[in-house]
């Protein structure tokens, strides 16, 4: 696991839950890619935040532990930018997927960033 302890492991427990956080092997390899299969490169550990404050606090034990950062959508990028060249923590947006404001008016839509966001607004 790189440079990343089992008591880094234990804070990002802590943070996002022991349900929202992969750092068995196989499962990681999930992680090392994306859509276009081009480039390879694991993390060292993937967590799931379910809000901004979670989010901020796993990118200031990372940064306090000198550990590299990627954010990651759903991983169909064609480009490999959401890769772990480096290892450290991918950070996975997948279940930040709450639509927070709809604005009919003026056809707008709030969402988190890691849903995938259908609607259609009818126009009457």
């Amino acid at each position: 696991m790189g440079g990343i302890t089992k008591g880094i492991i234990a804070e990002l427990e802590k943070i996002v839950g022991s349900n929202n956080i992969i750092t068995d092997d196989v499962e990681l390899t999930v992680y090392e890619a994306d859509g276009s299969f081009v480039y390879t490169a694991k993390p060292d550990v993937v967590v799931f935040p379910r809000s901004t404050e979670e989010v901020a606090r796993v990118v200031r034990v990372a940064w306090e532990n000198r550990i590299p950062i990627i954010g990651r959508g759903s991983g169909t990028s064609l480009s490999g930018g959401a890769l772990p060249i480096e290892g450290g923590i991918v950070i996975s947006l997948t279940r930040m997927n709450r639509v927070l404001e709809l604005d009919v008016e003026n056809e707008t839509a709030t969402v988190e960033a890691g849903g995938s966001l259908t609607y259609g607004l009818v126009m009457h």
